[in-house]
């Protein structure tokens, strides 16, 4: 027979409320009334009804990541990171990867978008736009890292790219480096960023910019 939250209330002796609070981890039940609900629930091996929750309160509590590639320390450690922060808020990842490929990402993100994601975190491989401008109006909120976009509004989690290519850079010239080569990432914004900060660095000590000292 299915165990539902009102016989963990009922065992207990507290409100629904309460067995709610303390299954969605909130600090606003005591510790011994936590410990028995806890205790309670693990006795009768209890398992939230997900389905049903997400229809009492307009919540999936899962937040949809994708990436460029899964297989890069950067973004493995990023979703490591993100996992253990979300998870104690009662919070699940859902992981993609686009594969540096938009038209991927685009799929990766409709498959997303129709499990009712409570938000989306993207590390974009796109150049345009338009993508971003259709969620927001299913008005599921997003946030992109690493890589932001021209023209788009969004809130953004990254670094100064501009500064990373030029402080790189610098420091091979205050070492003696006369001739640097830069190899450079794809047309995202931190390919084309850095690039800029280390041709601005080059400029600055009055070296030349060789493209034959560019790749890709």
């Amino acid at each position: 027979m299915t165990v539902r939250m009102r016989d963990i209330a009922r065992d207990v002796g507290v409100s629904i409320i309460t067995v709610s609070k303390v299954l969605r981890n909130h600090p606003d039940v005591a510790e011994e009334t936590r410990h028995r609900i806890l205790a309670r629930v693990q006795e009768l091996d209890y398992r939230p009804n997900l389905a049903a929750r997400t229809l009492a309160t307009g919540r999936t509590y899962l937040v949809g990541l994708i990436v460029p590639d899964l297989l890069h320390p950067f973004f493995a450690e990023i979703a490591k990171s993100l996992s253990d922060v979300l998870r104690k808020s009662g919070y699940y990842l859902i992981i993609s990867s686009s594969e540096e490929d938009p038209d991927l990402e685009k799929q990766e993100i409709h498959q997303l978008l129709s499990r009712q994601l409570d938000t989306l975190i993207i590390a974009s491989c796109r150049s345009t736009v338009e993508l971003f401008f259709r969620i927001e109006k299913e008005k599921t909120p997003y946030i992109l890292i690493d890589r932001s976009l021209p023209g788009l509004s969004a809130n953004y989690v990254g670094v100064d790219d501009v500064a990373v290519g030029r402080l790189a850079t610098k420091h091979l010239i205050n070492v003696g480096c006369k001739r640097i080569a830069h190899i450079r990432g794809p047309e995202t914004s931190p390919g084309v960023r850095r690039l800029e900060g280390y041709k601005e660095a080059l400029a600055q000590t009055g070296i030349k910019v060789n493209d034959d000292y560019i790749i890709q």
